[in-house]
């Protein structure tokens, strides 16, 4: 179970052919497991395939460790993913969020290997 609740967010994005506006929804969280999500930014295909990239590779972890993968090194895993990728045209921006031994967790990797970690109240 989630250590917190989401709900599927959606956006609303007017996109014009021919003077009719058509709202397409997109979904913009994915759960990698049931402790971590990912938010999406930039091309869609490339931060659902990765981020569920990242749900085997945490998934594996936790069989090999005995335990669960905390947010950092989540998000430090895709970081070095994308490090793996970089140059190759990738468009991704995404917040890893989640809960761990050390509370809520939340991260932001790129398609540029960044990774920047929110730090409560700042």
């Amino acid at each position: 179970m989630l250590g917190f609740f989401f709900a599927n967010i959606h956006t609303e994005e007017p996109t014009n052919i021919h003077n009719i506006y058509i709202y397409i929804y997109k979904k913009i969280v994915i759960e990698i497991n049931p402790f971590l999500l990912g938010t999406m930014a930039g091309g869609a295909a490339d931060c659902q395939f990765w981020e569920r990239n990242l749900g085997i590779q945490c998934r594996l972890h936790e069989l090999r460790e005995k335990e669960r993968i905390s947010v950092a090194a989540a998000s430090k895993l895709l970081c070095n993913t994308m490090y793996s990728y970089r140059g190759y045209g990738l468009s991704m921006g995404t917040m890893v969020a989640g809960w761990d031994k050390s509370g809520p967790q939340l991260y932001y990797v790129d398609n540029d290997a960044t990774r920047l970690h929110a730090i409560k109240g700042k």
